[in-house]
């Protein structure tokens, strides 16, 4: 009976630690950035997810494993799982070293090297009485052929390091300086008379004195990275002026790695930049929204100290964002009141029916541009943004109405009402009720379908904000610049006004999308420019297209002329 006993116990064990769990978190770094295909492994398992791009990650686990987390140029994290539930983690960026690559991806080591290569140091050769670099190094390279054509100073110097492999084509290595390609050809000078010529060396245009290093490289396989070029050798100057301590010019990295790497520290550059803007925003309302975390009442605090703050965007908008986590009732309570504010002050409307969209509360948000369209009866905008909103609560009609009115209006800017058009043609194409109110064929529609669409409206009419899309290519869009090879096009308002801005591409690329934002003023224009600039950035996918998604986000700007970071999409 114990032995009976004891084998069940002992089944009972193995049970509890095989048991399988479901484990789910994000990743995300120092800034709370979501960190898009983080690696989320079992160890010694080959078992694995990726985090996406909000970087949330769901895994199954037995109890008692351990998961690491991994990111590039970050520092791995194992946590063990004791139980089901959730792991969310922090990760923090790992300073890595200079690692420099032989031309195969083969860590560098010059003991190691197989290859033939020979380094002059500068000293070797500087403050000597010949002028010629090349005639400098007699001597200090085994089997090179170094000498003057003639006995005439500055004639042709015959440089030649891996024998005489053409009896008549040039036998001259390659000459590179700081990385470039350097002329090692003559400088033919007719004769006096008409006949025979004198050639002087254009080694001489090289200062011996300003040389830090020279590197000959003689075997085949050390000189196969320049292709044909290389075939009677190369040779490497690094002058003083162009000198890189810390790195290590070709052929150590390739071209295409070193473009590479220059294009990932770019992505990287911008992945954080939107976070050190936010870092660097400080409310001026950090206080109250302090005031009302303590208070019994909050949302009789809230009420009392907005009495002081009524006609201000940033104290609705911050105080709903600092509460929306950490206590989401208050903060759907302080969002629900925002329809009902009592203003004239359109800057203030459009931020709160901005709020309202992003939180997808669309009646409200028509409530507020109704309003909008009251006070601004003659602002083209107004109507185009309660006509979109109109479309989104069922209301197709009288949007299309609302639209057709616009057009109609004169001294229409042209881009605007290109833009108001495709307003128009899309609602159509979608709704067959609205071309049967207005008897339009949808075959007589022109299509009008994008992978994706990026739109910007902001809310005050004093500002010109140009928006800027940058490709995986790291290709611009800009207003000077609408167009990219991949079909993107940028339509630009060219004008202070309250938007739109809009960037279009019919067919997305995989790797992400820098968008960013700027105020194109000139020095002195911001003392006319005063309150927050608020931006309501909306990301259409498959626009005009079946299964067409939108996305809205406000964005607060900074006062400053730089270029800020708005938001990045990863295309898988």
């Amino acid at each position: 009976m114990k032995k009976i006993f004891t084998a069940i116990f002992c089944l009972f064990v193995l049970q509890s630690y095989a048991q399988t769990v479901t484990v789910t978190g994000t990743v995300t770094d120092d800034y709370n950035v979501p960190l898009n295909g983080a690696t989320v492994q079992v160890k010694n398992v080959q078992k694995g997810v990726t985090a996406d791009f909000d970087g949330n990650y769901t895994i199954d686990v037995e109890v008692g494993q351990e998961l690491v987390f991994s990111y590039v140029g970050y520092g791995k994290q194992t946590k063990k799982v004791n139980q089901a539930g959730r792991i969310d983690v922090i990760m923090t960026i790992e300073e890595l070293g200079v690692v420099y690559l032989e031309t195969y991806g083969v860590k560098k080591d010059e003991k190691l090297n197989p290859t033939s290569i020979t380094v002059i140091d500068g000293s070797l050769i500087e403050n000597k009485p010949e002028t010629d670099a090349i005639r400098s190094i007699v001597g200090k390279v085994p089997g090179a052929r170094i000498i003057g054509a003639s006995g005439i100073s500055g004639s042709t110097t015959n440089f030649s390091i891996r024998s005489l492999s053409s009896i008549t084509g040039d036998n001259t290595p390659l000459i590179m300086v700081d990385g470039a390609p350097f002329n090692a050809g003559t400088n033919d000078i007719g004769g006096l008379a008409g006949g025979g010529a004198i050639t002087s060396s254009r080694f001489l245009d090289l200062d011996p004195n300003n040389i830090e290093s020279i590197k000959v490289l003689r075997g085949l396989s050390a000189t196969v990275l320049y292709g044909q070029d290389g075939r009677n050798g190369v040779v490497l100057i690094t002058t003083k002026s162009g000198s890189q301590k810390t790195e290590e010019a070709g052929p150590y990295v390739p071209y295409s790695e070193r473009y590479l790497a220059a294009q990932e520290e770019t992505r990287t550059a911008l992945a954080n930049e939107r976070t050190a803007v936010e870092l660097g925003y400080s409310s001026p309302y950090q206080s109250m929204v302090k005031s009302i975390l303590n208070s019994r009442e909050r949302m009789a605090t809230y009420m009392e100290l907005r009495k002081g703050n009524e006609e201000d965007p940033a104290f609705y908008v911050d105080v709903f964002d600092r509460f929306k986590k950490i206590d989401p009732d208050f903060a759907m309570g302080v969002l629900n009141t925002f329809a009902e504010v009592d203003s004239s002050d359109p800057q203030l409307l459009k931020v709160l029916a901005y709020k309202l969209e992003e939180q997808d509360k669309d009646m409200d948000a028509v409530k507020l541009y109704r309003k909008l369209l009251e006070l601004q009866p003659d602002e083209p905008q107004s109507y185009r943004d309660l006509a979109l909103m109109l479309e989104e609560t069922g209301n197709e009609n009288e949007a299309i109405k609302l639209l057709f009115s616009v057009t109609q209006r004169a001294g229409l800017d042209k881009e605007y009402g290109t833009i108001i058009e495709n307003d128009i043609t899309r609602i159509l194409r979608n709704s067959k009720e609205a071309r049967e109110t207005y008897k339009i064929r949808e075959s007589a529609l022109k299509k009008v379908g994008k992978d994706i669409r990026i739109v910007i409206d902001w809310n005050r009419p004093d500002v010109d904000l140009d928006l800027t899309v940058i490709d995986p290519n790291l290709e611009i869009a800009t207003p000077e610049n609408p167009r990219t090879r991949k079909g993107g096009r940028l339509i630009s308002n060219n004008e202070a006004g309250y938007g739109p801005e809009i960037f279009e591409l019919p067919e997305l690329q995989s790797g992400s999308y820098y968008l960013k934002v700027g105020h194109p003023l000139e020095e002195g224009e911001y003392l006319d420019v005063e309150g927050p600039t608020y931006v309501k950035l909306t990301i259409y996918r498959n626009y005009g297209r079946s299964g067409q998604t939108k996305e809205i986000q406000l964005v607060r700007i900074s006062d400053d002329k730089k270029l800020q970071l708005m938001d990045r999409i990863a295309v898988l």
